[in-house]
């Protein structure tokens, strides 16, 4: 191991510079990837149908609870 002190050195700061890089493109690849997973944008274009059919079911459902009871009685 005859490397000088300076050396060794830049060698520790090259190495810091190299993980420093590292850990900002593993943070910027995690941020594209949660922000994808959390998009309803990017589940729609992969189902559209699905969540199209889930709409309207949850309206026709909805439409029935709040529609209560309009007819009237004639006795």
């Amino acid at each position: 191991m005859g490397e000088k002190p300076t050396e060794i050195e830049r060698h520790i700061e090259q190495e810091r510079r190299d993980l420093a890089s590292n850990l900002l493109v593993i943070e910027r690849k995690m941020r594209s990837s949660v922000k994808e997973t959390l998009d309803w944008r990017t589940w729609f274009r992969k189902a559209p149908f699905t969540y199209l059919a889930v709409a309207f079911g949850g309206g026709l459902l909805l439409s029935s609870v709040f529609r209560g009871n309009r007819r009237r009685r004639t006795n």
